[in-house]
């Protein structure tokens, strides 16, 4: 099984990419990858 790390915004944008998000998973899952979602929020500071 592979495993995928997936870093992103959430509050970034329009917010397209977090609602299809959980369509997303589905498809790694299908093909065997382990996909783990981890939240970061950015802002001027950097990583807060």
């Amino acid at each position: 099984m592979k495993k995928i790390l997936l870093a992103y915004n959430p509050i970034s944008g329009s917010a397209t990419f977090k609602k299809n998000l959980d369509e997303l998973i589905e498809k790694f899952q299908r093909r065997n990858i382990l996909l783990t979602k981890c939240e970061r929020i950015f802002g001027a500071a950097g990583v807060i």
